[in-house]
């Protein structure tokens, strides 16, 4: 009997022990700081966890009860809400808390996925390591949108280290506004960038101009992430019920589309609901036309003027416009029309003015719009643009698709004046100013219905009579001196049909006007790459209507199939060539293919051959052009055969891709010209400021920024500040190919050198008046021994803006150095008094111009004389060689 007791005593101790331990361990999960094991344990629930005793109904109701909860706390301007709750329901209020954000509100494909709070976002005034209740629900949301990118069956397989995951997952929800901050406020933010880069001008420290831009770089990040998150999940479940979809919409416009509203952001679908505009295709161009719009008026930089900040998100055949919410309401509408031109408003004459000043910047013609003389209205725009009088004071303009005015009107197209527009680069150059409204029932009861009609006709016949003839011709000198350099596949036909203002829908038009091999090839290629993105497009569209649930195999597999018959070397390709192909391209581009190639027999695929030589891969260039329309991301394998075995198509066979080979049906957002240009600002700032210290790497950085610039001018070709940036960093790598050479000139004869000075001439035409391009333009042409031409430049510059104190000391250098310091002197002392002494100033009115890094005058003077500076333009330039 005795003999038990030692391993009884053994066994209680045990015991004992083990409930220490259990108790330590509950201790130490809630009171942390008394605890003597705290310090050996992780209080970092698991990534995944089921732990929801709720069902979903009741979720649903705490859901709303806490909804409104926060609701009263905002209109209380309460920091936390949780301090409007009665002390004795707290402690219940946060259990609540947890089980909601551990199980979404809405179980659907999502509730195996589980979360937990990182002490990124926790409360510092409270132990238990929630956040306040907005930061739950945004980082909720955030946590749903895993759903579109996970499967859902498949949980144990998920690479929870995947970055796109863990930083839905674990950090912070981007933008998410707390308390009083105003990250989530795209409105705030985007004004008060604005405002920091309408007061730069030429001695702008750079300090302050990459403060700017870092902000106005991480404000589009964070824009272009939360509406490409929120956009793929709206349009993956654009066809589930209303009940079932993640972001309900919340209303229909007469012709916009479905509206969501999530996280301050409006999204609208490009749909044709109403039947306006013929096709979902005529839609989404309308959808780009109010983008190309915002930026033509953010462009004109009119002081007190607020836009909103706009994106276009394309994926799976869908477009998406995603736009900042303003402060605005029905009741601050003062210009414009809301009701599709039943009310007209003119209201408010300092809004009128600054219209007035858009206009002539855009070349607009005044009109009176109305459905009838008795309520028509004076107005500097399409009558369907609304400007407000916002609730925080500013003046708002939103709905810029009408923008531009229309080409004539063909025939057998529906609604051709809401979308068939004219460019702004040719609107721009008209000889009269043209009106957004022609062709368009807002004028048909005013008197000068007929006239302003007239003028877009003859302006539309111009343009195809002579614009597009001249156009032809210089086309063919391009593009033979770019295949003389082997730069054939780099050449940028978009850019430069735009450049000229013309719509890349005459295309056709041109290929009719040319006989060089090359240049037929390559417009073809244009032509096919676009014909064939719309089909791609529409067989998705069908796809997502036919399976309704967000899927990904069924969309890859409409992809690797299409691409199959596209590229392939089959009967089947060969046929869809000839027919739909053929057909398309002729419907989209008129007169795109001769006599010959229109005929049944001709084999049209075989156009892309006749640039495939050793050098050249057609196909592969239309490969290319189709990747960078429609965002599809292949795999490194692919893309890396595709470029060392050019023209093996015929041994990759009549499935020249497969599932493998695409990585994902990529998303494509298109955003303002004003953020691509701010981060070619950034690198080469980046690019400078490492200059003397890593020549290397402000290379590679001066590369980024080529790039970034590129793609600014893809969206507004003739943009002064964006070409003189892009000519300042190429001229910078001329330079860093000859580091260490003092007084280093430049070889004209230097295709670099070339390049570099067209884009400065290209700046100048666009602006004369831009001192920044004038000034920079002279130091080039300096470089290039050219004093004469230099010395005038600097002159201009000076004229634009007589306190660029840059200019003031490089031009008395200048003098300096061709031997003239006593000239050279004067403008030393005109920089040294800046900007105390401002008698020695020449006034010149300037307007508010934002992102240009000089001012302007509007009119430029033909002699300039200062007594005491000695700033005068002379007629014969004193320079010693």
């Amino acid at each position: 009997m005795f003999s038990h007791i030692p391993i009884l005593v053994i066994t209680l101790c045990v015991v004992h022990i083990t409930a220490m331990l259990v108790f330590f361990l509950w201790r130490a999960r809630h009171d942390s700081t008394n605890c003597p094991l705290s310090p050996f344990l992780s209080h970092d629930p698991p990534k995944r966890r089921l732990i929801s005793s709720h069902t979903h109904e009741e979720l649903l109701q705490l859901h709303e009860r806490h909804q409104r909860i926060l609701d009263e706390a905002q209109k209380k301007k309460v920091s936390h809400e949780e301090d409007i709750i009665p002390e004795e329901e707290r402690e219940r209020y946060l259990s609540e808390s947890s089980e909601i954000i551990n199980t979404p509100e809405v179980i659907r494909p999502y509730e195996l996925i589980e979360t937990r709070v990182t002490p990124k976002i926790s409360r510092t005034t409270d132990d238990s390591g929630y956040c306040s209740r907005y930061q739950l629900y945004q980082l909720h949301d955030m946590k749903e949108n895993i759903g579109a990118y996970i499967d859902e069956n498949n949980t144990e397989n998920i690479n929870w280290d995947d970055p796109f995951l863990s930083e839905i997952v674990e950090g912070t929800p981007t933008a998410t506004p707390v308390d009083n901050n105003d990250l989530g406020n795209w409105n705030i933010r985007f004004q008060k960038i604005i405002e920091g880069l309408a007061s730069f001008n030429t001695n702008t420290t750079l300090e302050e101009r990459l403060n700017v831009t870092l902000d106005l770089i991480h404000l589009s990040q964070d824009f272009i992430y939360c509406s490409s998150t929120y956009g793929k999940i709206i349009i993956s479940e654009v066809y589930l019920p209303p009940e079932q979809k993640t972001i309900k919409p919340q209303s229909l416009g007469f012709a916009g589309g479905e509206k969501y509203f999530i996280h301050n952001i409006m999204f609208k679908f490009s749909f044709d609901f109403k039947g306006l505009y013929g096709s979902d295709y005529a839609s989404a161009k309308v959808a780009g036309h109010d983008l190309k719009g915002l930026i033509s008026y953010l462009n004109c930089w009119v002081k007190g003027m607020s836009l909103p900040l706009m994106a276009l998100v394309d994926y799976r055949g869908f477009r998406l416009t995603a736009m900042s919410i303003l402060p605005i309401g029905k009741d601050t509408l003062i210009y414009g029309s809301n009701d599709n031109g039943t009310t007209i408003h003119a209201d408010d004459p300092v809004l009128n003015s600054k219209m007035r000043k858009i206009a002539k910047q855009l070349n607009i013609k005044p009109h009176f719009s109305g459905l009838s003389r008795e309520k028509s209205c004076l107005i500097y725009s399409a009558s369907d643009i609304e400007g407000h009088k916002a609730r925080d004071g500013k003046y708002y303009l939103l709905d810029f698709s009408r923008t531009w005015p229309p080409e004539t009107p063909k025939s057998g197209v529906k609604s051709a004046h809401l979308y068939r527009l004219l460019r702004p680069e040719f609107v721009k150059t008209n000889d009269l100013p043209l009106c957004s409204d022609a062709f368009s029932g807002f004028i048909a009861a005013q008197p000068k219905m007929m006239e302003h009609n007239l003028e877009i006709k003859q302006a539309t016949t111009r343009l195809i009579n002579e614009v597009i003839p001249a156009f032809a011709i210089t086309l063919v000198q391009d593009v033979v001196q770019e295949s003389k350099k082997g730069r054939l596949e780099k050449f940028r036909l978009v850019e430069l049909v735009h450049r000229e203002g013309i719509n890349i829908r005459y295309l056709g038009h041109i290929r009719s006007l040319v006989a060089h091999e090359h240049v037929k090839t390559l417009l073809f290629i244009n032509m096919a790459a676009r014909v064939i993105k719309n089909c791609l497009r529409l067989r998705l569209r069908e796809k997502i209507r036919e399976l309704k649930v967000p899927l990904q195999e069924p969309y890859v597999r409409v992809v690797v199939d299409y691409l199959n018959l596209v590229f392939g070397e089959s009967s089947a390709s060969d046929r869809y060539w000839n027919t739909e192909l053929k057909i398309g391209i002729q419907k989209k581009f008129e007169e795109a293919l001769s006599q010959k190639e229109t005929e049944p027999g001709f084999a049209l695929k075989c156009v892309l051959d006749l640039l495939s030589d050793e050098r050249v891969d057609g196909k592969l260039m239309l490969f290319k052009s189709l990747r960078k329309m429609t965002g599809l991301q292949f795999s490194t394998r692919l893309l890396k055969d595709f470029e060392e075995n050019r023209n093996a198509w015929l041994s990759r066979g009549d499935q020249p891709f497969d599932d493998t080979d695409l990585k994902e049906i990529g998303l494509r957002v298109k955003h303002m010209n004003i953020i691509a240009h701010a981060e070619g600002v950034f690198f080469k700032m980046k690019g400078n400021c490492n200059w003397d210290r890593d020549p290397v790497v402000s290379k590679r950085n001066f590369h980024k920024a080529t790039k970034k610039f590129m793609e600014a001018l893809d969206t507004d070709p003739n943009n002064c500040d964006t070409l003189c940036n892009m000519a300042e960093v190429r001229q910078r790598l001329i330079e860093g190919e000859s580091r260490g050479l003092s007084h280093m000139k430049f070889a004209e004869d230097d295709p670099n050198v070339q390049d570099t000075k067209n884009l400065y001439k290209r700046a100048i035409t666009s602006n004369p008046m831009d001192a920044t391009a004038l000034f920079h333009y002279a130091q080039f042409l300096d470089k290039c021994n050219k004093p004469e031409a230099a010395q005038k430049y600097y002159l201009r510059s000076l004229e634009a803006d007589p306190n660029n104190l840059d200019c003031l000391h490089e031009y008395g250098n200048f003098l300096a150095e061709y031997g003239e310091p006593d000239e050279a002197e004067k403008f030393y002392l005109r920089a040294m008094t800046h900007p105390q002494d401002q008698s020695m100033a020449v006034k010149v009115e300037q307007p508010s111009n934002p992102l240009k890094r000089s001012g302007s005058s509007p009119v430029m003077p033909k002699t300039l004389s200062l007594s005491g500076s000695g700033l005068r333009y002379r007629s014969s330039p004193r320079i010693h060689s």
